[in-house]
């Protein structure tokens, strides 16, 4: 998969990067398989949650609904970019 954000003239030129995971058959932690390095991954990436205060009050109120209906004991949120909604997760009480 290429880097997010890392636009090229031409998107066949690209770097492709694997996008797999592993998970612990013991405890069930999941982890990506491959660790990009974050100067090269976030070089020029254009877009972060914590930047938008709206945002940041959506996952707020997202996440305390969550937890008022569904009391999940464990959080994991895939395509994060700097950990916002699983932090307002966390805030809340899960593990994340």
């Amino acid at each position: 998969m290429p880097l997010v954000d890392a636009y090229s003239g031409n998107p066949n030129t690209a770097p492709l990067y694997p996008l797999g995971l592993n998970m612990c058959r013991a405890c069930g932690h999941i982890q990506l398989t491959e660790v990009i390095d974050p100067d090269l991954l976030y070089r020029e990436y254009l877009f972060l949650t914590a930047d938008y205060p709206w945002l940041v009050e959506h996952y707020r109120a997202y996440a305390a609904a969550a937890w008022e209906e569904f009391k999940p004991r464990f959080v994991g949120e895939i395509g994060s970019n700097d950990g916002t909604l699983t932090k307002m997760f966390q805030d809340e009480g899960c593990l994340v």
